[in-house]
């Protein structure tokens, strides 16, 4: 299946300029050909109300596994900002000893789902660790940096490198509303990962932003984002409501099942 908007999900996320990202988990189901050899009409509309119905409620699971592993990286970096004065008093002191401790806390709190965690500067410098983009130039740092919340937004990596999704968490102080920001990179083949062992054998899931762009397939893990936008069934997934229907696979070509 497919939630349109993955974040709405998340009831803390209903305000949040992280919706323009993961914008539909796209399940797609078995190939509508393995209906043709059923004659009787009846029998036909059973068995496709029945597999479009399982690919609706696997989608349904996929979309709850993924908020449920972002909305934990996304409390736990807003969490270890909000208040904290060590970490306030060494972004500004760059003190790298209590920078670097702050940051594997986080490291091993998110334990494997964290592929890397950096501590920016208010110009989106590095203090520690080595994000994989240019940090300072993301949506993600600055939206953070403009609206003061915890922002998700994709990594700008070259073709064959990692790809990876991106939060930054806001680094504040009264007297300076931003000083810096805490950055946590989650890879998108780690994402299809997570999705993999609640589908069925012959489902898959595509996880699209909003832009039309596929972020991951859950069958084939770490290749690099392409852009669906103009293809079949793409603006289906992205339409306002759920929808769960029969049409072409944006990726193989092939008729489908489908939800999105």
């Amino acid at each position: 299946m497919a939630l349109r908007r993955l974040e709405e999900r998340f009831v803390g996320w209903l305000e949040d300029p992280r919706r323009v990202v993961l914008g539909a988990a796209l399940l797609v189901g078995i190939p509508v050909l393995l209906l043709g050899e059923i004659s009787a009409a009846d029998t036909r509309d059973r068995i496709r109300r029945g597999q479009l119905d399982g690919a609706a409620a696997a989608a349904e699971r996929a979309a709850a596994v993924v908020a449920s592993k972002l909305d934990k990286s996304v409390q736990l970096a807003g969490t270890t900002t909000a208040g904290n004065f060590d970490l306030q008093n060494a972004v500004q002191a760059r003190d790298l000893a209590i920078l670097r401790t702050k940051a594997e806390d986080i490291r091993i709190a998110l334990g494997a789902d964290a592929a890397a965690v950096a501590i920016v500067d208010a110009s989106g410098r590095p203090l520690e660790g080595t994000p994989s983009g240019n940090v300072a130039e993301s949506s993600y740092f600055k939206g953070a940096r403009e609206r003061q919340r915890v922002t998700l937004g994709i990594v700008d990596a070259r073709p064959g490198e990692s790809q990876r999704v991106a939060l930054a968490a806001p680094i504040r102080r009264s007297v300076d509303p931003f000083i810096g920001a805490v950055i946590v990179e989650i890879r998108l083949r780690d994402i299809g990962d997570w999705i993999q062992p609640y589908l069925g054998t012959s489902e898959d899931v595509y996880l699209i932003d909003d832009r039309g762009r596929l972020l991951t397939q859950a069958s084939a893990p770490g290749q690099d984002i392409r852009d669906l936008s103009g293809r079949p069934g793409i603006s289906a997934a992205l339409a306002a409501q759920r929808s769960v229907f029969e049409g072409t696979d944006p990726v193989l070509g092939s008729r489908r099942f489908m939800a999105g």
